[in-house]
Order: C-alpha cells, then structure tokens, then sequence
C-alpha cells in the first residue's frame, strides 16, 4: 500500500502548453501498472495538444469538478462531434478509437482525473494527432516520437519531439 497526496505530487505541464497543473500520480508511485494524472484545468486549457487518438492504450476521463468538452473526429478532416461532460460524469475512449481532445471551454476551473491502461504512460510511437500539415494544405494524420536521447521520454521538451505527416512526411 501506498498513499499520496495529489498536492504532493510534482506538477508536469503538458510539452506543448496545453496545461498548467498536471500530476501524474503513477510517477509518484511505486510500481503502479497504469497511467493517472490528476488534472486542473483552467479556462482555455485542454488536456492534450491536438486532437489525438492511441493506438496501444485506453483512456477514461473522469471530471470531479466543472464541465469539459470534448471534440470527436473519426478521421482527417471529419465534422467534429461534441460531448460535454460533467461533474461525476466519465468518458472513455479505447484504443484506436476516434481522435479526441478534451478541453476547458466554460469560464470554470475544470478537474479531472485521466486514467491509462496498459502501462503507466503512453507510448509516442503508438499516438497519432489531427494537425494542419501547412505542405498539404489541409488537416492530416501525424505520427510522434522523441528524438534519441531525450531528457524526459514522458513529457519532452518540444524541440526533443518530431511530428510528422503521414501524407507527405513534413516535419513539425
């Protein structure tokens, strides 16, 4: 048995700004066999960069405190469908499900917590991401990984990650 207090916890803001307080508890840990994070989201925040999808590895949202919105796409350039959740509320998303981003859209502080299995975090090379490709022209489907010899695997400086296109192969 181990106890933590979140508070505890050493915040890790996501690498591309997204968010501010973020407190992944299976850092904190020991032997802990899947990722949760304790999240505050202020308005405007998201819990992720891009709309994004894992390929490896299930995601359960649950909100303890406001309301996020989430953005749905089934593919590249698909209308997007919108779900708010809400206090007490989850939403789930298996692995290579839809591209899903959650967000803080209402002038509260959301809190939630993010739960993934298997394995304590994702793997880059197992997520894909919905971006503006500016050589296509349009939304397309991007791979992520992290350049060799990264300081920090988990949660990489920006310039230690490479986002590339699956249409044409321009980098980010």
């Amino acid at each position: 048995m181990q106890k933590v207090p979140a508070a505890d916890v050493e915040p890790v803001p996501h690498l591309m700004g997204a968010n501010t307080d973020r407190r992944p508890l299976s850092r904190a840990i020991e032997a802990m066999g899947f990722a949760a994070t304790v999240l505050e989201l202020a308005p405007g925040e998201s819990f992720s960069g891009a709309p994004h999808k894992h390929n490896s590895q299930e995601e359960l949202f649950y909100v303890v405190e406001g309301t996020a919105t989430w953005e749905t796409k089934a593919a590249a350039g698909a209308e997007p469908e919108v779900v708010e959740v809400g206090p007490n509320e989850a939403i789930h998303f298996t692995e290579d499900d839809v591209f899903q981003m959650g967000s803080n859209q209402s002038d509260d502080v959301v809190q939630a917590l993010a739960v993934g299995v298997p394995g304590t975090r994702h793997e880059w090379e197992d997520a894909l991401g919905l971006v503006d490709c500016p050589e296509c022209g349009v939304e397309t489907v991007h791979t992520f990984s992290v350049v060799e010899g990264a300081a920090d695997v988990r949660m990489p400086d920006p310039e230690e990650m490479i986002i590339a296109c699956r249409e044409c192969g321009n980098e980010l």
